[in-house]
Parts: C-alpha cells; sequence; structure tokens
C-alpha cells in the first residue's frame, strides 16, 4: 500500500535533492517561457548544477528514487547551457515585440485594402 509512510520511507535521506531538482526545473521552465538568459541566468544554472552535482556524489551509492530524476534535470539544464553557448539569440530574442511588429504591419496592409467576400 502507498501512503504518507511509505514514500516517506523510500524518499529518506533525498530531501534536499527532490528541492534541488524540483528549483532546478522550476529555473528551466522560467527560462524557456520568458526566454531570457543572461548573466544572472548563467549563474543561477551554475549554482544549480553544482547543488545537483553535490547532492548525485552524496547519493550516488545508495541508488536513491529520485536518482533518475536527477540525472535527467541535470542533462536537460546541460543542454540548455549547450544551445545557449551555439545559439545565444535563441533566448534573447523578443517574441512579443517581433509579434507586435507583424501584426501592425499586416493590420496595415489589410487596411489598405478592400476585402470582398462576395463570389
Amino acid at each position: 500500500m502507498v501512503d504518507k509512510d511509505f514514500i516517506n520511507n523510500v524518499t529518506a535521506g533525498q530531501e534536499m535533492a527532490i528541492i534541488f531538482i524540483q528549483k532546478a526545473n522550476i529555473f528551466k521552465d522560467r527560462v524557456v517561457r520568458t526566454r531570457v538568459f543572461e548573466d544572472s541566468e548563467r549563474a543561477e544554472m551554475e549554482q544549480h548544477m553544482a547543488n545537483l552535482e553535490k547532492e548525485f556524489n552524496n547519493l550516488a551509492s545508495k541508488q536513491p528514487i529520485c536518482m533518475d530524476a536527477m540525472l535527467e534535470t541535470m542533462e536537460n539544464i546541460k543542454q540548455m547551457r549547450k544551445n545557449y553557448d551555439l545559439e545565444p539569440d535563441l533566448y534573447n530574442f523578443d517574441y512579443k515585440k517581433e509579434l507586435d511588429t507583424i501584426v501592425k504591419e499586416r493590420a496595415h496592409v489589410y487596411g489598405n485594402k478592400k476585402l470582398n467576400f462576395e463570389d
């Protein structure tokens, strides 16, 4: 039976690793959503990686249940760092401004034409 006590027993000693995984995933999601990756985000990413690597080394011999999640999170952050190093504009592109420009241009073009939908 899976209940609170079972989960507590299975995850005993992994609390900090789970917290670090959650914080790293929140960071990753924020960067992907906001498309901002500047020096402050790089420093934060490095701190998340350091925390995860430390917890990984502490728990590696115990094979904890959160090991897969930790490895996946570390791999995602490493891929994010690689993507940024290869293509910095990927994260610092102002999508809102670009979409706003497209909408204004289309409104101008369509506003100058008379549309006739009759056959």
